[in-house]
């Protein structure tokens, strides 16, 4: 089984190289997967760098008929300082070159998600679960692009559904940005059973099982629940008809496009079902059309997930919204205080769970806070702006906290001092 990932996107220049095209052939073998891989580039500067997971090996590296320096070591990753990847540098003579090489291994999981599992592998967006990616001081380019080739072996969806090209992430502020009419991409590959059900919806249902946990047909009728509670509630519907839900044994679920990964631990029953899509769906605008580009707004990809998700699980009845923001804001007001508290906009990622918990619950918390300054109903009217403009735009749809935080306090003034308690 081969699945063929090429890359035609306009190029892209950084301070050593002109990276100009990608392609990736990749295939299941016994012992994990073999990606094959060519890479047009101009060296500017005589050096090229290839970062991968470090579960990898590499078994061929070809550079057209020119002799060069390789050396390769384990070196943590250039943005967070935290991951250990492998680091392959390349000595060339400024020029364009054609670079072709082979992986072999099998994706190791970066903080514990996803990765190989048994005979199942995840690639992740960020260039941390990439199989590898070319870095040049500031810069980092993931080479992935994906066309479906065959439903058995692997599930890829861009971000942006509409947008079928290639990926191309560059830093700002010591993050990541994705550029203009490029998005990233989820890659599934295994060997899956797949059902099909299509009304209001089309759905396919990947399972590593016999059996699914649930059928293409009761994931679509759940859809259609969630999606009347969104229109609703914040006056807009699903943004994608076309739904590829594949279960997953472990990892925690992910939405990007029209894929949406379940974890199966979580969804034993059809609460925990709808609970899962409602926040994953969620995710179809947040870090799905609307990108969050710099690293003091990465919070918002899960706080307003989780605050949209109480109130949709509030109006299906199955989770009152007060339990809900009772919950969180306790839990806050503990998390503040502790001396290892960090303002959410100090964690471009969670690296522990005190930060995932200062993400997804004093983030929530802050919202909820805002609400009661705001009110409800101009809170989700701001949302519900953000999210069908994100729709509408032809272009990246780019949120930071800095202009949610002047349209909320364009509100109310009164804003400004619930945030200085959070120190946002």
């Amino acid at each position: 089984m081969v699945i063929n990932m090429v890359s035609r996107s306009s190029s892209i220049i950084n301070e050593f190289n002109l990276v100009e095209d990608v392609f990736l052939d990749i295939r299941l073998c016994r012992d994990g997967l073999r990606i094959e891989f060519e890479i047009a580039t101009q060296c500017v500067e005589g050096r090229l760098c290839l970062w991968f997971n470090r579960g990898l090996e590499i078994e061929k590296l070809y550079i057209d008929n020119v002799k060069q320096r390789i050396s390769h070591e384990l070196s943590v990753d250039p943005d967070l300082k935290a991951i250990e990847l492998k680091r392959l540098f390349i000595e060339l003579e400024k020029g364009r070159y054609s670079i072709k090489g082979v992986l072999k291994g099998r994706i190791e999981p970066i903080m514990g998600l996803h990765g190989s599992i048994d005979k199942l592998h995840v690639l992740r967006p960020t260039t941390l679960y990439y199989p590898f990616t070319t870095s040049c001081k500031s810069i980092l380019i993931p080479l992935l692009l994906c066309e479906h080739r065959d439903a058995e072996v692997l599930f890829h969806s861009d971000i942006l559904h509409r947008f079928k090209c290639a990926t191309s992430l560059y830093r700002v502020d010591s993050y990541w940005r994705a550029s203009e009419r490029v998005s990233p991409i989820e890659v599934v590959i295994g060997r899956f059973r797949i059902s099909r059900f299509e009304d209001n919806f089309k759905v396919y249902v990947y399972s590593l099982h016999r059996k699914p946990l649930y059928s293409a047909k009761k994931i679509h009728d759940v859809l259609e629940k969630i999606d009347m509670a969104y229109r609703e509630s914040f006056d807009v519907e699903i943004p994608i008809k076309e739904h590829h839900i594949v279960f997953l044994p472990q990892g925690g679920g992910f939405s990007s496009g029209t894929l949406t990964a379940l974890d199966e631990r979580f969804v034993k029953d059809e609460k925990g079902l709808i609970v899962n899509l409602v926040h994953e769906i969620c995710h179809k605008w947040w870090f799905g059309t609307i990108k969050f580009c710099d690293r003091e707004s990465m919070w918002l990809s899960e706080a307003i997930p989780e605050y949209i998700t109480d109130y949709i699980l509030h109006f299906l009845k199955l989770k009152p919204i007060e339990d809900s923001k009772n919950k969180r804001l306790t839990i806050a007001r503990d998390i503040v205080v502790d001396s290892k508290y960090r303002p959410p906009t100090d964690v471009p990622i969670p690296l522990s769970d005190f930060e995932e918990k200062i993400w997804r619950i004093v983030g929530t918390a802050i919202l909820y806070r805002v609400e009661d300054t705001v009110g409800k109903e101009n809170m989700f009217e701001l949302l519900s702006r953000y999210m069908k403009e994100s729709i509408k735009s032809k272009t990246l749809y780019c949120l930071t906290w800095s202009k949610m935080r002047s349209d909320l306090i364009e509100l109310s003034s009164d804003v400004e001092k619930v945030l200085s308690e959070y120190r946002v």
